[in-house]
């Protein structure tokens, strides 16, 4: 369940919205943080690798399952 929660965030954020340097807390009460390297967003060093519109919110697709710190 943490790592689940870790994953989602309440609201609806687009990666093109990301900068370098923000941070988000997840469900689970950790936070994740963005970095942006060469107009790429990165979420915790993993790359965004593609952003999906859902019903309730945004599907970004990640190479990496995010464990919390």
């Amino acid at each position: 369940v943490n790592i689940l929660e870790y994953h989602t965030y309440v609201g609806s954020l687009k990666a093109e919205y990301f900068s370098d340097g923000q941070s988000y807390e997840q469900v689970n009460g950790k936070k994740v943080d963005i970095t942006v390297k060469d107009g790429k967003p990165f979420v915790n060093g993993t790359e965004i690798l593609a952003s999906i519109p859902a019903s309730n919110g945004m599907i970004h697709v990640i190479g990496d399952v995010l464990l919390p710190k």
